[in-house]
């Protein structure tokens, strides 16, 4: 032996599949780091990137490249951010907005004839207004 062999400084640590497969229920830190968030299959940067494009080409008339044509109805970035609430909250899906009146709209729709909302004084004025006003004329409920 032309060297002697010297027992390494570090002790190395054999590790299992069960050490470094995903756990089965990963805590908060993990699924908001991860969650949503696979690697962008053309370039494989780690981090979503953030689309801004309003509308994407289809390849022929209504044949998408993907599931998104036009950002009003989702674009990659939010459907990452969607997937990672879902995550986060344990639920089945969720829904981001690019406005609260967006938000606010689409929830009250959801109301039938004859409900009632409770709103605090100080809520934002358009949302106010926007109860008060059109949706309690227009769809018989009162706030």
């Amino acid at each position: 032996m032309l060297y002697p062999k010297k027992e390494p400084k570090i002790k190395y640590q054999k590790f299992t599949e069960e050490d470094y497969l995903p756990h089965p229920h990963p805590g908060f830190s993990t699924l908001a780091i991860h969650a949503g968030q696979a690697p962008e299959p053309i370039h494989g940067s780690v981090n979503v990137p953030i689309h801004l494009s309003s509308t994407f080409a289809q390849k022929d008339i209504g044949e998408l490249y993907s599931t998104f044509d036009y950002t009003r109805g989702g674009n990659p970035t939010r459907q990452a951010l969607e997937e990672c609430l879902t995550a986060l909250e344990y639920g089945k899906a969720a829904i981001t907005f690019s406005s609260g009146c967006g938000a606010t709209a689409t929830l009250l729709h959801t109301l039938k004839t004859g409900d009632h909302i409770l709103v605090c004084d100080d809520v934002y004025g358009g949302t106010q207004r926007y109860m008060r006003r059109f949706f309690a004329d227009n769809h018989g409920m009162s706030a």
